[in-house]
C-alpha cells in the first residue's frame, strides 16, 4: 500500500485487538468435499430416472466408491489452513496452521448487534432507512472489518509458548441434514474439533460512525456465549476474552503484553 493511502487508511478507523481462549471443543463447519456446491448442482440437473436409480441404491447401500467418498466428504468437516486460500501462498510464520475465517467472527458480532439493538442506535444516529429498514445491518457491514483474514489457531505449550495448531484434536459425530438427488434426509455427520485453542483477532471500525467502542465491546462480550464455529446452538464453540487492548497488536498473552508464536505443534 502507498505510503499516504496507508496513513490515511489507518486514520480513519479505530482499532481493537483482543485475545480469545475457547472454553471447550470448537467444531469446524467447512465440507471436506472440493466443491460441495458442483454435487449439489449436478444432482439438481439428473434426469427423474437418473434420481430413482441413485435413490435405490443410496437405501440398498451399492453406491460406488466414488460416490460414498463424495457424501462421506460432504458430510465430514474440517478447518481451513491459512496457507489454503492466501493469493501469495502465505503461511503464518512458515506454518500452515489450523484456521477460523474471519467471516466467522463478523457475522457472530453482526448477530449480536442486532440481539442487543445496537443496530437500531445506529440506524438513530445515522438517521438511514425508516423504521424496520436494516439501515443498520448495512453500515455494520461495510463499517467493521475483522483482521486477518484467517485467524490462526494456537495454544501454550509445556513451557508457556504459543504454539500454532496444524492438525485437530480429534472428531465428534452429529446428526446433520443434507440435500442430494435422493431427496432431503438425515445422515451422520463428522465434525473435527479441537479442544480450548487461542486465537487474537484485530477489529477496526470509523472513527467517525454510528457506533463506537463500548458497542463493540458490548457485542464481544455478548458474542462469547454464542459462540463462533459449527453447532453454536447446540452449545459448542463458547469462549471468554482474555486480553484486549485498543490498536493493533503482534502478539497478545494473558496480560495484555506480547509473547512469540515460536513453534507448532500436530
Amino acid at each position: 500500500m502507498h505510503p499516504q493511502i496507508y496513513a490515511a487508511h489507518m486514520g480513519l478507523f479505530n482499532v481493537l485487538t483482543a485475545l480469545i481462549v475457547f472454553r471447550d471443543k470448537v467444531l469446524a463447519g467447512i465440507p471436506k468435499a472440493g466443491n460441495p456446491l458442483d454435487y449439489y448442482l449436478a444432482s439438481k440437473h439428473m434426469s427423474d430416472e437418473e434420481k430413482s436409480d441413485f435413490t435405490e441404491r443410496v437405501t440398498a447401500g451399492s453406491l460406488t466408491d466414488d460416490e460414498k467418498e463424495v457424501i462421506k466428504n460432504l458430510s465430514w468437516c474440517c478447518f481451513e489452513k491459512n496457507g489454503d486460500a492466501d493469493s501469495d501462498g502465505r503461511t503464518v510464520d512458515g506454518v500452515e496452521a489450523l484456521c477460523l475465517w474471519h467471516g466467522n467472527m463478523k457475522a457472530a458480532l453482526r448477530e449480536m448487534f442486532t440481539t442487543l439493538g445496537l443496530t437500531q442506535k445506529m440506524w438513530k444516529k445515522a438517521k438511514v432507512g425508516t423504521e424496520g429498514h436494516a439501515g443498520g445491518k448495512q453500515v455494520f457491514q461495510h463499517a467493521v472489518h475483522v483482521d486477518p483474514l484467517r485467524l490462526p489457531f494456537f495454544r501454550p505449550n509445556e513451557k508457556g509458548q504459543d504454539v500454532f495448531i496444524t492438525q485437530p484434536d480429534g472428531y465428534i459425530d452429529r446428526v446433520k441434514h443434507i440435500e442430494d438427488a435422493a431427496g432431503k434426509r438425515s445422515v451422520i455427520g463428522r465434525h473435527d474439533y479441537i479442544l480450548k485453542p487461542r486465537l487474537q483477532v484485530t477489529l477496526r471500525w470509523p472513527q467517525k460512525g454510528p457506533f463506537d467502542r463500548d458497542d463493540i465491546i458490548r457485542a464481544l462480550a455478548a458474542c462469547q456465549d454464542d459462540g463462533l464455529g459449527a453447532c453454536r446452538s447446540q452449545g459448542f464453540g463458547k469462549f471468554n476474552i482474555i486480553a484486549l487492548t485498543d490498536g493493533a497488536s503482534a502478539k497478545l498473552s494473558d496480560s495484555g503484553g506480547c509473547t512469540k508464536k515460536e513453534k507448532h505443534v500436530k
